[in-house]
């Protein structure tokens, strides 16, 4: 909510109207289901871009706007080709509308998006906001999380170690299954 709340008050300063998307977090859970172990930019993300961009062409559809985009766009933690697939999908779905492609760490605009965060005082977010992206973070001093998010690091390192585990185990079992093929 860190981040609505802050596009809501941007919003309202700029005079902008702010559309609440109703993001719906069980569906989502329920969409990326089986994929909660994907690796950041893998098929979870794809799936949940598909599930976002479905969501604004359809309110850009229903608002009468032509062209839409979405900060993701400008995340350097997301694939641009996988946001812009799901995007022109989600615009052939809603007839009227059409997904604004624009390399948003481009240009000069990657510099203008750090004056903004500055002068705003925005929290700069670390992840996409995804609860199964946050892997990362562990490397990181928990002096730099905020402290809403030092409550979720021992779910957050028990996932990363079940991954861990899994990756071993798959790694065991490519290395038997070599072995079998030699003998």
């Amino acid at each position: 909510m860190v981040r609505k709340n802050e596009c809501v008050r941007y919003c309202e300063k700029l005079g902008v109207s702010f559309v609440d998307g109703d993001y719906d977090h069980a569906f989502w859970r329920e969409t990326v289901k089986g994929l909660e172990d994907e690796p950041e930019r893998g098929a979870r993300c794809r799936q949940c871009f598909g599930l976002r961009m479905r969501a604004t062409a359809k309110v850009a559809q229903k608002l009468g706007i032509e062209h839409f985009t979405t900060t993701l766009a400008g995340s350097r933690w997301k694939r641009q080709n996988q946001i812009r697939e799901a995007a022109n999908e989600a615009a052939s779905l809603f007839p009227g509308t059409a997904y604004w492609d624009k390399d948003w760490r481009k240009g000069g605009l990657q510099e203008r998006r750090k004056e903004i965060i500055q002068s705003e005082q925005f929290y700069n977010q670390l992840w996409c906001g995804c609860e199964f992206s946050m892997g990362h973070l562990l490397k990181r001093p928990e002096s730099d999380l905020p402290s809403y998010i030092l409550d979720m690091i021992p779910t957050i390192k028990a996932r990363e170690d079940r991954l861990s585990a899994k990756t071993e185990a798959e790694k065991t079992e490519g290395v038997a299954s070599a072995e079998e093929k030699k003998a």
